[in-house]
């Protein structure tokens, strides 16, 4: 008798663990899905001034820096530039008129591109291109490969310090945003690219105010040591860099 009914109860506990196995099965793909969704990047994404998008992040708050950052182990690089003359251009009347107005000289315009007309950097292989910052003559020069394409002036950080330095070494462009605004600093930028630390260490437009209006007592330091780590540039450097350098550029920073 006991035999007899054995038998039933170990084919419903067959029937049931089959299920399970069926339920399981259907239910992985789910689950599956779910996992992937979690692994999409929640960094935003930044647009060019055409609208195409340009790898990640627009940014509208400077991080704080409160140390050093942590650096690239690299061999010191051997500088590549060498200061030379730049264009000799006449102030935009908008520059002339507001560094007048605040009693400053500007000796570059903040508007204009510091180094003369752009390169076409359509017949270029993006792969060439690289950065050569070099500290001691406040110089961003664009290569490819061995030729030098163009040469910008730049206000780095101040040296001394670790909370105003820029960081020596090779990085590579990261994320890049139209504008931030720093409210414990009380200034703010446009077309920043970072080079480091993913927004904190930038290529940046000289100084502004919250309006987005030029700094003019900032922006009369273009050419010497000026900034809180990041490399300023004039207004229109900083919008070619941003829309023209693609991500993964290699960027080497020397003094």
């Amino acid at each position: 008798m006991r035999r007899w009914l054995f038998i039933p109860i170990l084919l419903g506990i067959s029937l049931v663990a089959g299920g399970m196995v069926g339920w399981i099965s259907a239910a992985e793909p789910l689950a599956t899905l779910h996992a992937s969704s979690d692994s999409t990047s929640d960094r935003p994404t930044a647009h060019s001034d055409e609208g195409s998008p340009l790898l990640a992040g627009v940014q509208t708050g400077h991080p704080q820096r409160g140390s050093q950052p942590q650096q690239q182990t690299t061999a010191a690089p051997k500088p590549h530039s060498k200061e030379t003359p730049l264009p000799s251009t006449p102030l935009s009347a908008k520059a002339a008129a507001e560094a007048k107005a605040a009693g400053v000289t500007y000796r570059i315009d903040p508007y204009q591109p510091s180094g003369g007309p752009y390169p076409d950097l359509s017949k270029i292989d993006p792969q060439t291109l690289w950065v050569d910052v070099d500290l001691s003559t406040q110089r961003v020069i664009l290569f490819s490969g061995k030729q030098r394409l163009y040469t910008m002036v730049t206000s780095s950080g101040i040296p001394g310090n670790p909370k105003t330095a820029t960081p020596t070494g090779t990085f590579y462009l990261q994320n890049r945003g139209t504008w931030f605004y720093n409210d414990a600093e009380e200034e703010g930028a446009m077309y920043w690219t970072s080079f480091l630390n993913w927004g904190e260490f930038l290529f940046h437009s000289v100084a502004m105010d919250e309006q987005h209006r030029v700094l003019p007592r900032e922006a009369a330091k273009l050419g010497q040591p000026a900034s809180h780590g990041c490399l300023r540039l004039t207004v229109a450097d900083a919008r070619w860099f941003y829309t023209h350098l693609p991500a993964h550029t290699k960027v080497v920073i020397h003094n």
